[in-house]
């Protein structure tokens, strides 16, 4: 029994990580979906915002999105505006609140490379449309680019100070 248990252990460990991905990549997938409709909405406009504002906000209380993920995991979900010479981006902004000993921050850091590979396939921490860092124990931050307009710079990674 114990030789099958040390057996089974590593199989179970597996699949419960890849469910954890895949919870992550639907709560994304559908904050993007809600995202799209509410921006076509809006009339391809996205109301000015701060570092602060949270777009996540006005989609949930104009009905657009039913299903808010802020709060689960430990993890504090954003959708952000950000504007670079007069370009504009979106984003989907995580973060995790900053302490290792937050049920957040082992979530997150044990998956967030996988769940880069999945998203967009690359595991590379700065490339792509999902992009994230992992501050060693402290914070885990990712960031998924909803849209950008064509001159819109790229240097939108998070930083985990």
């Amino acid at each position: 029994m114990l030789i099958l248990a040390a057996v089974a252990t590593p199989f179970l460990l597996a699949h419960i990580k890849d469910a954890k991905v895949s919870n992550l990549n639907e709560q994304i997938l559908n904050v993007k979906s809600a995202f799209d409709s509410w921006y076509t909405a809006e009339g391809g406009l996205l109301p000015e915002s701060g570092a602060s504002s949270n777009h996540l906000d006005d989609m949930v209380t104009d009905g657009w999105l039913s299903n808010d993920p802020t709060g689960r995991n430990d993890l504090n979900w954003y959708v952000r505006r950000l504007e670079d010479n007069e370009n504009s981006g979106a984003y989907i902004d995580v973060i995790e609140v900053e302490n290792a000993g937050t049920s957040g921050y082992g979530y997150l850091s044990d998956i967030v490379g996988q769940l880069d590979e999945t998203v967009d396939g690359s595991d590379d921490d700065d490339a792509g449309i999902f992009q994230y860092c992992d501050n060693d124990n402290d914070t885990v931050k990712f960031r998924f680019m909803l849209r950008k307009d064509s001159g819109y710079d790229d240097a939108w990674q998070p930083t985990c100070s």
